[in-house]
């Protein structure tokens, strides 16, 4: 049977409240002599008491738990697994624990739940893992009551990390430029090309890819459709921009769709990667095929989710100023598909 406070209360013959403040460590301000908690103190262990964690972190409003948020809608909330990784790397390494929670928007966007959702999730801060087509109305809740949260993968003004793909897209495309290309494509068969909803990321690396063309006086191209269906559809549009009279010498590519699309319709026209052809993709890992090692625009997942643990701690030790957005570099990797143009 468990030890409550009231046994100890009876055996050491003070009040349930005294002994309440001397295991709590807050009876010096309630002028309870250092001998009576030594004899409180003295009984707790002789009975051998343990203190319930909720309820000792309710009183010390610290639970030693950091909540990561998600939405109901997976594909705006992806969580590859090294960004989970980093994250739980920095909070073991801390003794913190992660509870990992989706919630419905008509939750995220409540005026009774979000005041009271750090309570509900027993949890010190909250890592936002909803990182597209994000409610206005929970972007302002959470300001307005000084949450102590940090965005991930998220363009926010204040308190969020997230990679820097427009300065990844701009370097890649100008590393390309240098080797002596000129007719570079951007590749992306996901990205809307109106103002539909999208993920930061989409429109970034477009423009890092633009400005580099414009810098160096050439003129931007994409080829890609989003409406396009199935690998055939996507294989057949890159095909047939590689079969024009003056075909590009480089493609880079948002993602590894868009790749494997492209490496497929350079086979099928018979053009050799990377002797006629270099490529580079934007992807979390390095891609590979079976017969190639693209050359690949690593995601910083892992450093990602160090980065928003240590700055949501800052945030929790002082919550009222918000902190600056943090840009992560991407880590570029070779590989086997990029050479100077013939």
């Amino acid at each position: 049977m468990a030890i409550t406070l009231k046994d100890i209360s009876r055996q050491a013959g003070v009040h349930v409240a005294t002994v309440s403040k001397v295991l709590n460590n807050t009876y010096r301000n309630a002028r309870i002599t250092d001998e009576c908690a030594r004899k409180v103190q003295k009984v707790a262990a002789q009975l051998g008491y343990l203190p319930h964690a909720g309820a000792r972190a309710m009183v010390q409003r610290h639970f030693g738990c950091i909540a990561l948020l998600l939405s109901r809608e997976r594909t705006w909330s992806i969580l590859p697994d090294q960004l989970l990784s980093g994250i739980q790397h920095s909070l073991n390494e801390l003794g913190l624990n992660l509870l990992i929670s989706s919630l419905p928007d008509d939750k995220l966007t409540s005026d009774e739940y979000v005041p009271r959702i750090l309570r509900e999730a027993s949890s010190d801060g909250l890592l936002i893992n909803y990182n597209a087509n994000i409610p206005q109305r929970m972007l302002d809740l959470i300001h307005a009551h000084h949450l102590p949260a940090v965005w991930i993968n998220s363009k926010q003004e204040h308190n969020t990390v997230y990679p820097d793909d427009f300065k990844a897209a701009y370097d890649t495309a100008n590393h390309l430029l240098s080797l002596g290309h000129r007719h570079i494509v951007w590749v992306d068969f996901n990205s809307p090309t109106d103002d539909s909803p999208c993920h930061y990321s989409q429109r970034d690396r477009q423009a890092g890819y633009a400005k580099a063309m414009s810098q160096a006086g050439l003129t931007p191209q994409r080829i890609g459709d989003r409406h396009l269906l199935g690998h055939f559809q996507t294989v057949a549009a890159v095909a047939a921009a590689l079969t024009v009279p003056d075909p590009p010498t480089a493609m880079l590519c948002y993602d590894t769709e868009s790749a494997r699309s492209a490496y497929m319709a350079a086979r099928l026209t018979g053009l050799e990667v990377p002797r006629q052809l270099s490529m580079a993709v934007f992807c979390d890992r390095r891609v590979e095929t079976m017969d190639m090692k693209f050359a690949t625009v690593c995601l910083p997942e892992f450093q990602l989710g160090q980065a928003a643990v240590a700055l949501l701690l800052r945030r929790i030790a002082n919550p009222e100023p918000d902190q600056p957005a943090q840009s992560m570099p991407f880590d570029f990797r070779p590989g086997q598909s990029i050479a100077p143009p013939l």
